[in-house]
């Protein structure tokens, strides 16, 4: 019986873990896609830019996301006189 409950017990600490790295990632995330809105203002972020960051995050660090948005961002993104994003950008 006290073998169950500590099988038991171990489930629910895996659980949490799981559950927490979970919630660590979608965190991560949301962060990079607030981080990406603040370098291309009025341009948001949406499920699918989302789903990317999340495929990413498995092959870069977070370090290395914003650098590569940075670099995007100088390159790429061209601005109105209102300091928002060109259609063309």
């Amino acid at each position: 019986m006290e073998e169950l409950q500590e099988r038991r017990e171990q489930l629910e600490l895996i659980i949490q873990c799981r559950e927490g790295l979970r919630d660590l990632g979608d965190e991560t995330v949301e962060r990079l896609a607030e981080y990406w809105q603040k370098l291309a203002p009025d341009w948001s972020v949406g499920e699918h830019g989302k789903r990317n960051f999340k495929k990413w995050l498995q092959q870069f660090s977070v370090t290395q996301l914003t650098v590569g948005m940075d670099i995007a961002a100088t390159a790429y993104l061209k601005f109105n006189n209102d300091q928002t994003v060109t259609q063309e950008s």
